[in-house]
């Protein structure tokens, strides 16, 4: 099965979300043009991003490639996450306020200290600095790690334990 394009997918939500009885209510229109104008500039920011951190650390991508074998996963997978959680910005943060969440995966505080770190300490390492942080992370994961979603299961299933230990 082929893969829809960006395009393809705002074309077809477009049509979704267009009220097709009242052709003068513009708001929800306007709203899903908006919502598609962020998505692709964050696309054009990852990518941009991505390109920056290959030119200027070849070894990252060497470095990926070795994770993702030893993690019984496609590299693929792994930077689809990275673009998903950070647009490939190494120091990036969550700005909501109260979260803590850094670097190319949003480790959280806790999360990270766990892994001997902080996440000040993660905003300040190169993209290649943070891939062993990456490694760690999914380790217990391993050979499970074949789709997308399943990069965001790690997360919910650390808090749901987390949870059941506090009970």
């Amino acid at each position: 099965m082929k893969e829809l394009s960006p395009a393809g997918a705002a074309a077809i939500l477009l049509l979704m979300l267009t009220p097709a009885s009242n052709a003068q209510d513009k708001a929800p229109n306007d709203r899903v043009m908006r919502m598609i104008a962020r998505s692709e500039a964050k696309h054009i920011r990852s990518r941009q991003n991505l390109i920056k951190i290959l030119r200027d650390q070849p070894s990252f991508w060497i470095e990926l490639q070795a994770i993702a074998k030893r993690l019984k996963t496609e590299p693929a997978w792994l930077l689809n996450v990275m673009a998903s959680e950070s647009l490939f910005n190494p120091a990036a943060r969550n700005g909501l306020p109260g979260q803590t969440a850094a670097g190319l995966l949003q480790f959280i505080e806790d999360t990270a200290q766990g892994m001997g770190a902080t996440t000040e300490a993660i905003r300040r390492m190169t993209p290649v600095e943070q891939l062993p942080l990456v490694e760690k992370y999914l380790l217990p994961f391993r050979g499970r790690l074949i789709a997308w979603l399943t990069f965001t299961r790690p997360s919910f299933e650390a808090l749901s334990l987390k949870e059941e230990t506090q009970v």
